[in-house]
């Protein structure tokens, strides 16, 4: 029972004093109750449990422990309305449901949300204290329904008949939001006209003109679905019509101007409406029904509602709350609650016993949302906003920037505002100035700011992210990539001399350098778009130009060099897995692997890029928990990684050297002239020109070239098998394919010729070639185990280290001299690590293992696994004898006692026994 996760989640729910009751589940694909003909499989009651459906809720953990004790697998029913303080809005897609249509007209502050088993949203919002009715589409929207009085949602971890489960979008002990304004009427939309003229009449509401606000914000909803509802052709007519039928209210005060006009622009925009057109229309529409003031029905009188007939509930006398020596204060409505800004501070009205106003103070400032600001890093979009505010003396408060997560917690103030920042004491007080400060906010600006490089399509079209904006056609985009990466940065795109000197890179160094690098520059666009796989190691000894032509090729992307790469490999893990994602579609230099002189550093140096590599050849990430053991968003590469180090990465478990190509610099073998390097760095600034005009010619056929590459790679990669690592056929593919993808640019340029690009994609083709075996060895030779047993073998036969006989103490083994024997004696300092016999080589773990490692280090090399995870692979390639019960180590007679050791036969470090003279 403890380990049920669907019983740990109802007595949560019950635990927040959200009662439930036991629902069928799906069982294969048909609903637990039996029924083949089932209408709501997986949504429905347990009668047998819960005889009232929803009314059947309850808190009392007993209950919900015995009920799931008989029905352990039973989803979870959570109703909706008073009981729980829940009204829910569900958005289904699979019936045209899009929260997009709902965050045009407002969007919602942060609040417990689930992703729903179809697919969709259930998002959770605080009960107004009114009857919220559960109906279908919401406003008319299409595929959004709400979840008020007498209503229920299914809840996570439910699971549901597509397959599919319910879970947590936003975790549920995230404060419940408010219902926003601008949902308000779209929830009390549709209601009867008995109902409708009750409520006009019962004072109170949540805008201007106090005891109409319910009268008013009906007529809004109205509009608004009407509005909605328009077929096309004659939506600027009804839009025109609502502004004027509306403007009448706001003239007469019982709506304000800024709650219409965000509400129609919010649903004008969802049916197509442009916004230079709905501004027009908006300003002549309200302008004139506000010049035109609609006369509001008269308040009938009523116990304790202080009104009398033939008087206007709007007039100022009625409803003048402003201090003394000032006009009328502007009042603003917020879920049936009035705050205005009295002597410079926030304050709450109520309405007294006898109906006489009563002013609660909230704070000693006054505060105002200037903007909502959403920073989007293509996995997370988090919602901030940025507040101004000034005390009641009228000194300016500093601006906050700040996450809408801790808003209603109204801890910033105190971090932001300090001490002069006072807020009303009392429990029930707070809410209310987070409240009076969004109803303070009318007409706030709304701003998205990205957080990655790369594509994104963004109102239709394609564009590439940069630090300073987007290529591609469209309005200005704002990007924030954070103060290390502000070098991210393109310029206009540039013309024939920027292509050339682009062209120009290919020859500042041998061909089987600068060709990869060229390649991978303009592959990186696409890194994420076809999925990308693989990286680029440059390697060699100080000295040999590593950093400087990284930075070259970086010089694509905005204003590198040596000392202003992104990243090295001394940086955190995780700090690593966050730059590799939010440079998505570009290049990302990691410079400088040299592990250091201690084997536990060397390790941990060496799991970091093997991580790190690893994740980039297979667009995966370190799976993490959050506090409440939810699973975390994972930040996956998303760009192509360039390493510089002075070796290559050694090879282990993970097979991360398949997963990148090794690129040798040595000045001795391939010098590279320091002229030309200097004359490359003088013309750096034009590469980026040279990307920012090729990325601007793909905008508008993107995805085009994006079809055209994946059917260009399979056909490449046949091309490029030949026995050898698969992935590396792969590796092969797309640096052909981002080499074409560079001389393509170049024709379209007018640099070269159709003739030339084709001389230049052979010979590329055979320098990848060529650089595919040669890195086919090294991965070969950075096997743990090849590494291992070459050492040991040189270490025999250099007499470094010796085997006894294994039967006699002190005596040679057969054919010593392969076993760092020299005569009849061992060679003087040499070491005893094992004994032999004609066919094997018995070693003693600890010995061999420390010797090995220790030669490793002195190459400044390192040896990637353990003793016992070296046992492992040793045994697992046959290399060694393990015993019948799996062991990798055997107790055998030796020198007449017992001892543990490896048995290695002798044909594994090649000593094939001689043969016998063949004509005997």
């Amino acid at each position: 029972m403890a380990d049920n996760p669907f019983l740990r989640a109802a007595l949560y729910y019950a635990g927040r004093n959200w009662p439930v009751f036991p629902i069928w589940w799906v069982k294969g694909a048909h609903c637990a109750c039996g029924k083949a003909d089932c209408a709501h499989p997986g949504k429905h009651p347990i009668g047998k449990l819960a005889p009232k459906g929803r009314n059947s809720a309850t808190t009392d953990p007993k209950k919900i422990k015995e009920w799931w004790k008989q029905y352990p697998k039973a989803n979870i029913g959570l109703p909706t309305g008073p009981e729980s303080g829940l009204v829910v809005v569900d958005i289904d897609p699979r019936n045209g449901g899009n929260r997009q249509k709902l965050d045009d007209l407002g969007g919602f502050p942060p609040t417990p949300t689930a992703q729903t088993g179809g697919g969709g949203e259930h998002i959770l919002l605080r009960h107004p204290g009114r009857k919220v009715k559960s109906k279908s589409e919401l406003g008319g929207i299409q595929g959004i329904d709400q979840k008020g009085d007498g209503g229920y949602i299914v809840a996570p971890p439910s699971n549901h008949i597509s397959g599919g489960v319910y879970a947590w979008k936003i975790k549920p002990d995230t404060p419940l939001a408010a219902i926003p304004a601008w949902l308000m009427p779209l929830l009390l939309q549709g209601e009867d006209k008995a109902q409708g003229r009750r409520q006009a009449h019962q004072g109170g509401g949540a805008g201007p003109g106090g005891e109409f606000s319910r009268y008013a914000h009906k007529a809004l909803a109205d509009e608004l679905a009407k509005l909605a509802r328009t077929p096309e052709g004659q939506r600027n007519a009804q839009l025109n019509q609502s502004a004027f039928a509306l403007g009448q209210l706001v003239g007469a005060g019982a709506l304000d101007r800024g709650s219409v006009e965000a509400g129609l622009s919010g649903v004008a925009a969802v049916i197509g409406l442009g916004e230079a057109e709905t501004r027009a229309t908006l300003k002549s529409g309200l302008d004139r029904g506000i010049s035109e003031p609609r006369t509001l029905p008269e308040k009938p009188q009523g116990r304790g509602n202080g009104a009398r007939k033939g008087v206007d509930p709007a007039s100022p006398e009625k409803s003048k709350l402003a201090g003394p020596g000032e006009g009328e204060a502007p009042k603003y409505w917020l879920c049936g609650h009035c705050y205005f800004v009295d002597r410079g501070r926030l304050v709450l009205e109520k309405v007294g016993r006898e109906g006489e106003p009563a002013i609660i103070p909230l704070a000693n400032f006054q505060a105002r949302i200037e903007a909502e600001g959403t920073r989007d890093d293509g996995l997370l979009k988090v919602k901030e906003y940025h507040i101004t505010g000034s005390l009641e003396t009228g000194r300016a408060l500093a601006p906050a920037r700040i996450s809408a997560k801790e808003f209603d917690s109204l801890k910033w103030i105190g971090r932001e505002w300090g001490a002069a920042a006072s807020v009303a004491p009392g429990r029930s007080l707070g809410p209310h100035l987070g409240n009076a400060i969004q109803a303070h906010s009318q007409g706030f600006k709304r701003r998205t700011l990205f957080e990655h490089t790369g594509w994104r399509k963004i109102g239709g079209a394609w564009r590439y992210l940069h630090g300073g904006g987007a290529i591609g056609p469209g309005e200005p985009v704002e990007v924030d990539l954070g103060e290390n990466l502000g070098n991210y940065r393109l310029p206009e795109p540039g013309g024939l001399e920027a292509a050339q000197a682009s062209l120009r890179f290919l020859d500042i160094a041998p061909w089987k350098i600068t060709a990869p690098l060229l390649a991978c520059a303009y592959l990186a666009p696409f890194v994420d778009l076809v999925r990308v796989n693989f990286s680029i190691w440059l390697f060699g000894p100080s000295g040999s130009f590593k950093s400087t032509l990284a930075a070259l090729a970086l010089s694509h992307f905005g204003n590198f060099d040596v000392g202003s790469l992104p990243a090295n490999w001394l940086s955190t893990p995780n700090s690593l897995e966050k730059l590799t994602f939010i440079l998505k579609d570009t290049l990302c230099v990691i410079d400088d692997f040299v592990p250091p002189a201690t084997s536990k550093e060397a390790q941990v140096q060496m799991e970091k890029a093997g991580r790190i590599i690893y994740q980039r050849g297979n667009r995966s990430a370190r799976g993490r928990l959050s506090a409440d053991l939810k699973a975390r968003e994972n930040h996956y590469p998303r760009g192509l990684i360039i390493s510089t180090g002075e070796m290559l990465l050694p090879g282990n478990r993970q097979s991360a050297t398949a997963r990148y190509l090794g690129i040798e610099l040595d000045q001795k073998k391939t010098p590279i002239p320091p002229d030309l390097l200097t004359a490359a760095q003088g013309e750096a600034h034009l590469y980026a020109g040279a990307m920012a005009a090729y990325l601007a010619g793909l905008a508008s056929r993107l995805e085009d070239v994006q079809a055209e590459i994946k059917d260009l790679w399979k056909g490449y990669r046949i091309a490029f098998q030949n026995g050898d690592h698969a992935r590396l056929a792969e590796i092969l593919s797309w640096l052909a394919i981002g080499f074409e993808l560079f001389s393509r640019f170049q024709v379209r340029m007018g640099a070269i010729s159709e003739d030339q690009a084709y001389e230049m994609d052979k010979r590329a083709w055979k320098v990848f070639k060529a650089l595919g075996e040669k890195h086919g060895r090294q991965i070969e030779g950075e096997r743990p185990t090849t590494k291992f047993l070459a050492v040991l073998n040189e270490l025999f036969l250099t007499s470094r280290i010796y085997a006894e006989s294994k039967d006699f103490q002190g005596t040679k083994p057969p054919r010593e001299s392969l076993l760092g024997w020299q005569g009849n004696d061992p060679a003087r300092n040499s070491y005893l690590v094992g004994y032999a016999d004609e066919t094997t080589i018995y070693l003693l773990p600890n010995k061999v293992m420390g010797v090995v490692s220790e030669e490793l280090s002195k190459q400044r090399e390192i040896l990637p696994l353990g003793k016992n995870e070296m046992l492992r692979a040793l045994a697992r390639e046959g290399l060694i004898v393990p015993t019948q019960n799996g062991e990798n180590t055997q107790s055998v007679r030796i020198q007449g006692g017992k001892k543990r050791v490896i048995c290695l036969p002798r044909h594994n470090l090649g000593h094939v026994e001689e043969l016998g003279n063949e004509t005997e």
